[in-house]
């Protein structure tokens, strides 16, 4: 019986940002062959790569003699109260056994001093914060080989973050209906998968694009959920009753689905549950929405130490809850708050400041190089780092304006049933006019944000969750914020009341649906789509120890009733 019990043995070691994690030469080292060594293991192997993967989803047999919680199938928890706690462990399991495979290739190098020294640096799983910086790292997108220094010398080596390849061909997710035989006939793993004419490939060039277009909103999106979501129902999943009240219609499990579609795209496996988890994206993608979720909890002062906020374990609840506040505001809020341009003094890092928080914003610069060739990771991470401009979380310029101590949030709320169209699907949200091509509208420069809704494609899949959900017409939610792009087109912070607020958005908010594959979706045909619009009063905080206070939302329904998909009054 395989037994998860994550990294043993010690104090907790603090995961760290991957762009961080990745600049330990000697520790990419060992990861990377780590990584290599738990997908060679044979894939009928209990821990092996192939087989933890499909925990997630396909190909829906029991694991370790576990029966699948849903009826025969699968053991799929999306929006379900469990999304977070079930990932957890899950991100666990993964994270034991490539650290036992680091531990096993040190003891191989008959090197003392060399074997001395990796053993040093196993550490645990890095996450990748797509919020503070969403640009993909190369070595995880780009780089197609790498140079390790391996216990038999150097070996110049297929990247295992740059794709999964499976070892079997046919056959190796079960039984599969005709329209998706097309899964059994990848080689390996894909992102946003494209043909060349002879194979096909990943294209992280239309990834960069997408990612790019929606960075400030995913930003703002977590910065808002951390300092608004008050319990664990909201913030845990995306499944929407309206009952009970909330504060917000997000959720991490809303903002994570996003990453998975922009990444996955038509036809790649990240953008279907059934087979994401085989990424390995997935894994450092993951790690870091179970550290948001960290992060929630104890600044709720919930007394749960994760091992990223080693720093703070002695302190009190309370105090840690603190401390954590100020890393918050710094790495997200900074950029993300609508205040933060006014009282940019609020984020300024004094010896104090410095004293009480985790963040180091200079850690995580852009590390990008487009390399397709073998380059020795040590080489890679140097010269990207010299190479490259430094983009840098760091406070806005001093900007003079008026005092304003509260402010109108405005907030783009969507309600759908999950399954609408029985495949995933987007909603994208505009102010002012918009590209007519529907092709377009991932990248228009009015896109104010995307919401994806991360879903198996019901026509295919052997999910027993999906298909409940499907048959009880579960309908799921979340939210773009508007405040920001708003002010872009020349309102001010302390002047975005209702008066001026209410017809300028009647007449410039638009939203559009499409597949993932960039057809349109027509809002007429789908009726379980409401599209709301709801204002809080949002009280800015004095010191950086504070979160700014929102009061309960009001729906402005003149601004979308009538109109496809538009929300009615209390809908």
């Amino acid at each position: 019986m395989v037994l998860t019990s994550g990294i043993t043995g010690g104090r907790p070691v603090a995961r760290q940002e991957i762009r961080v994690f990745y600049q330990d030469q000697d520790l990419m080292n060992l990861f990377l062959l780590g990584v290599i060594r738990l997908q060679e293991v044979d894939e009928s192997k209990t821990i092996s790569w192939f087989q933890i993967a499909g925990i997630h989803g396909r190909p829906y047999v029991a694991y370790d003699g576990a029966e699948p919680a849903v009826d025969g199938g699968g053991y799929c928890a999306h929006s379900t109260l469990q999304f977070p706690t079930w990932h957890r462990p899950y991100l666990a399991l993964m994270e034991q056994e490539i650290y036992k495979c680091m531990i096993q290739v040190a003891n191989e190098y008959t090197n003392s001093e060399k074997k001395a020294k990796y053993l040093e640096v196993a550490k645990k799983f890095p996450y990748w914060d797509w919020a503070a910086n969403g640009d993909i790292p190369d070595f995880i997108s780009q780089q197609l080989t790498v140079e390790l220094d391996t216990p038999n010398g150097l070996k110049t080596v297929p990247n295992p973050l740059y794709q999964y390849k499976f070892q079997k061909k046919g056959t190796t997710f079960g039984t599969l209906p005709e329209r998706a035989k097309v899964w059994d006939g990848y080689n390996y793993t894909l992102r946003s998968p494209r043909s060349n004419g002879q194979t096909v490939v990943s294209t992280p060039e239309d990834i960069e694009r997408q990612m790019a277009s929606n960075r400030a909103d995913l930003r703002t999106r977590v910065y808002n959920l951390l300092v608004n979501s008050k319990g664990y129902w909201s913030f845990s999943h995306d499944g929407w009753s309206g009952n009970p009240p909330v504060t917000t219609r997000d959720s991490i499990e809303s903002i994570h689905g996003n990453l998975h579609n922009f990444i996955g795209r038509q036809g790649g496996h990240m953008s279907s549950p059934d087979f994401a988890a085989f990424d390995p994206i997935f894994w450092f993608h993951h790690c870091n929405v179970d550290r948001l979720f960290a992060i929630w909890q104890d600044t709720r002062a919930m007394g749960y130490t994760y091992p990223e906020l080693a720093k703070w374990s002695e302190l009190k609840p309370q105090d840690k809850s603190v401390r954590l506040r100020i890393d918050v505001n710094l790495m997200y809020g900074s950029q993300a708050a609508p205040f933060a341009a006014i009282i940019p003094d609020l984020f300024k890092r004094t010896p104090e400041v410095n004293a009480n928080t985790t963040v180091d914003p200079t850690k995580l610069s852009i590390i990008k190089e487009h390399k397709t060739s073998a380059t020795p990771a040590k080489e890679v991470a140097a010269k990207a780092m010299s190479a490259q401009a430094q983009r840098v979380v760091s406070p806005p310029p001093s900007v003079a304006a008026p005092i304003v101590k509260e402010y109108n949030e405005w907030t783009a709320n969507i309600t759908v049933e999950k399954y609408a169209i029985r495949k995933p699907f987007l909603v994208h949200i505009f102010l002012g006019k918009f590209d007519t091509t529907t092709s377009n509208w991932a990248t228009d420069p009015n896109l104010v944000g995307t919401w994806s809704i991360f879903a198996n494609d019901l026509d295919t899949t052997q999910c027993a969750n999906c298909r409940n959900a499907a048959e009880q017409h579960k309908l799921i939610a979340g939210s773009i914020p508007l405040t920001r792009a708003i002010m872009k087109k020349g309102y001010e912070l302390g002047a975005l009341n209702r008066e001026k607020i209410v017809p300028f958005l009647t007449n410039e908010l638009h939203w559009r649906v499409t597949s993932l594959a960039q057809e349109d979706i027509k809002r007429e045909d789908i009726p379980s789509l409401k599209v709301s619009v709801s204002r809080s009063v949002v009280v800015i905080p004095e010191t950086l120890s504070e979160f700014p206070v929102w009061k309960p939302p009001v729906q402005e329904p003149t601004i979308t009733i009538g109109r496809p998909g538009g929300a009615a009054e209390g809908e």
